[in-house]
């Protein structure tokens, strides 16, 4: 068995790129491969899917991503990089590269999620 090593971060780009490469939306699994350091087999699996034509885009139909699995995923990042230390700026900020999100959007997944989202002074500071 293969180990590979990823950030929480990474993971849940990886699965928010799957889930909407499912529905026929194949944009955040392209920037995977553009900008990961580490891609995994599965996404190989979907691209050569893809190639093949055996997973389609979505005809007519907007394309809605998996917005509430998202916003949890964004929060969780956010709050692990505050309890390693960054500040909440600095998290959001990085956070919101890493998805290709705006910062606004980081914030309000952050602020939909307090169950989630790690008071600043409980973060660790750096």
């Amino acid at each position: 068995m293969a180990h590979f090593d990823m950030t929480l971060g990474e993971f849940g780009a990886m699965t928010l790129a799957i889930e909407e490469a499912q529905k026929g939306n194949f944009e955040p699994l392209l920037e995977r491969f553009r900008t990961a350091e580490v891609v995994l087999p599965l996404e190989y699996s979907f691209l050569v899917d893809i190639a093949k034509g055996k997973i389609k885009r979505v005809a007519n139909r907007p394309i809605q991503p998996a917005l509430e699995t998202r916003d949890v995923i964004l929060a969780l990042d956010v709050s692990i990089r505050m309890l390693n230390g960054e500040g909440k700026k600095g998290a959001v900020d990085r956070v919101a590269k890493i998805f290709g999100v705006g910062t606004r959007t980081v914030y309000d997944a952050v602020a939909c999620h307090p169950d989630i989202a790690v008071p600043e002074v409980l973060a660790k500071k750096g």
